[in-house]
């Protein structure tokens, strides 16, 4: 090992136990630790999206009109208060209505084992891990009129498997089609609305490799 490195690492190693010390005062013992264990942006949105809501801080229409064909990061959110969140680094909003282009489907392995275990950084023990990423092209808080028959259905269940998950062929799915669901990783459109299947996609690039995991980088774009 060099003798210059050790500086670095030390200002390092500095810099986390300040991180945990702070994240221990917020969020407790529990949370802190959750958190030490993600990839750094994640933890990142994570502790973010819970002092905003601990706050009452997240942003709503038309805050985050401005937002329109940036890049984004929407999760399903955690309570009952609007459908699904927005994180644009860094303020989180939320809406009821989102529509994406070119996306992309994440999941990092290390927050759903969190959330499995009941082990998570949130109040209910679940740790935001699962995402789509891509250009912000629709934000509303009233559900659009759309032709579903036209679109794919998207499931994620972190009990199920590390990835999101879609049909062969767009349109409803029955009941008996969940044997036959693909991994997905990205899609041309996404449309997020409320509803028993929240998230619907066009031009679904499918089929089984490690693309939706992010927990080996911790990129969440």
């Amino acid at each position: 090992m060099s003798v210059l490195s050790l500086p670095i690492q030390s200002t390092i190693v500095s810099r986390d136990a300040e991180v945990l010390a702070d994240d221990i005062e917020a969020f407790g013992i529990a949370a802190a630790v959750a958190l030490a264990q993600l990839p750094p942006k994640i933890a990142d949105l994570n502790r973010t999206y819970r002092r905003l809501v601990a706050a009452r801080a997240l942003s709503l229409l038309p805050e985050i009109m401005p937002w329109l064909e940036k890049s984004v990061d929407v999760f399903l959110r955690h309570d009952a208060v609007f459908v699904f969140a927005i994180h644009r680094a860094p303020q989180v909003g939320m809406a009821n209505a989102v529509e994406l282009c070119e996306a992309r489907f994440l999941v990092d392995e290390t927050g759903r084992q969190q959330t499995l275990r009941q082990e998570g950084t949130l109040p209910n023990l679940s740790t935001v891990h699962a995402f789509v990423t891509g250009h912000l092209g629709h934000l509303s808080d009233e559900t659009p009129e759309v032709v579903l028959s036209d679109w794919h259905p998207v499931l994620y269940r972190p009990d199920l498997g590390p990835a999101f998950m879609t049909t062969s062929s767009p349109g409803p799915m029955p009941e008996n089609e969940r044997q036959s669901l693909l991994p997905v990783h990205s899609a041309e459109r996404v449309l997020m609305i409320p509803g028993r299947i929240k998230v619907w996609c066009q031009g679904p690039s499918c089929g089984i490799h490690d693309s939706s995991n992010v927990g080996r980088t911790g990129e969440l774009v």
